[in-house]
């Protein structure tokens, strides 16, 4: 049995991606409010827009059948107004979410920058 350099690289970049993964979530975790809140909103505006073709059908049955279109009309205002919030803050969240795990990676760069000795910079070329 021939042996796959190939196989063997495949193997190797799956466990780099699963702990990459599990590092990035290590960062996430941290800030698990945020990423609660974000997930919140992200549902709920989902939810509303999903919501929409639904009033605007029934806006549409509310003309056909001589309805009061108002009633109607005032629930799409307010159900685009709930969405247009919480769109707002999952946006909001998730850039917010992303500068602080930028922040921890940078701090986490540099740290292990600066407890480099001073050998290494010598036979490192860097800069």
């Amino acid at each position: 049995m021939e042996h796959d350099p190939n196989k063997d690289k495949e193997v190797r970049k799956a466990k780099n991606a699963g702990k990459t993964f599990r590092r990035l979530f290590g960062y996430t975790w941290k800030n698990k409010s945020l990423v609660f809140v974000a997930n919140f909103s992200l549902v709920i505006s989902s939810g509303c827009m999903v919501l929409l073709p639904l009033l605007c059908g029934q806006m549409v049955n509310s003309i056909n059948n001589h309805d009061d279109l108002m009633g109607g009309a005032f629930k799409f205002v307010i159900l685009t107004l709930v969405m247009a919030v919480f769109s707002a803050s999952r946006g909001f969240t998730f850039n917010m979410l992303g500068e602080k795990i930028q922040v921890l990676m940078r701090q986490e760069l540099f740290d292990k920058i600066v407890e480099k000795d001073i050998a290494y910079y010598d036979k490192t070329k860097s800069g």
